[in-house]
């Protein structure tokens, strides 16, 4: 069960094996371990982040509505993301398990985690940014639909210097109802989609279409999609 959080979104990544890793990265849940959270998810919080655990090396952060608790050394390189049940982590937020462990860890690398998507051809691409309900998933398949290449669609790593860079760091989508509607050629990708109630399945490009995902793009520009009643995109 754990293997599945973080296998499906990361599959399009897997490298050949090396003597010496930039991070390792422990997966481990109370329901197969018999072991409850390490104490002190109790402690003071800033936006998650535990003050009373962390320090200039090691970085803690626990997300109580989630029952998910995330440890970086930075100096060990060693991280440990802690969860009550895999069995019952929930759907939507498969698929990007490991990205509060990357978030904390890229930081320090001059890399920032983005709530956007990124397409293009191999040249370039833009990043596509808004709020949830925008229409950034849509607009990214529906590019990949129409032959361009696909480095993410709700999160991407994105360069904080010049040249702007987005790296890949799931092949996942985000999917409802309108939007199977719109792109009915992605419906047999989605798991756990239901219509009613009306929720986002999450769609895993990398069994499917291997072919138009890439591990980075370079960004010449910033794109906010916004839905409209139009018949056709403008």
């Amino acid at each position: 069960l754990l293997l599945d959080l973080v296998e499906p979104s990361l599959s399009h990544l897997t490298a050949p094996s090396c003597s010496a890793a930039d991070l390792v990265i422990e997966v481990c849940d109370t329901a197969s371990t018999g072991v409850p959270l390490p104490g002190g998810h109790s402690a003071t919080l800033f936006r998650g982040e535990l003050l009373q655990l962390s320090n200039g090396q090691i970085v803690a952060q626990y997300l109580s509505q989630l029952g998910l608790l995330t440890v970086l050394n930075r100096e060990e390189k060693t991280a440990i993301v802690w969860l009550k049940d895999a069995a019952t982590f929930p759907w939507n937020e498969r698929a990007a398990t490991l990205k509060y462990v990357f978030h904390l860890w890229f930081r320090g690398e001059g890399i920032q985690l983005v709530h956007a998507g990124a397409v293009g051809v191999p040249e370039g691409g833009v990043l596509l940014i808004g709020r949830g309900g925008s229409g950034k998933s849509t607009t990214s398949l529906a590019c990949v639909q129409a032959g361009m290449v696909y480095a993410g669609d709700d999160y991407v790593m994105c360069s904080t210097t010049a040249p702007i860079t987005a790296y890949s760091v799931t092949n996942s989508a985000k999917l409802d109802a309108k939007s199977v509607q719109l792109l009915p050629s992605f419906r047999p990708m989605i798991h756990h989609f239901e219509e009613h109630p009306p929720q986002k399945g999450i769609a895993f490009l990398h069994p499917f279409l291997p072919h138009v995902l890439v591990s980075q793009l370079r960004i010449s520009a910033i794109v906010l999609p916004k839905t409209s009643a139009a018949p056709q995109a403008s």
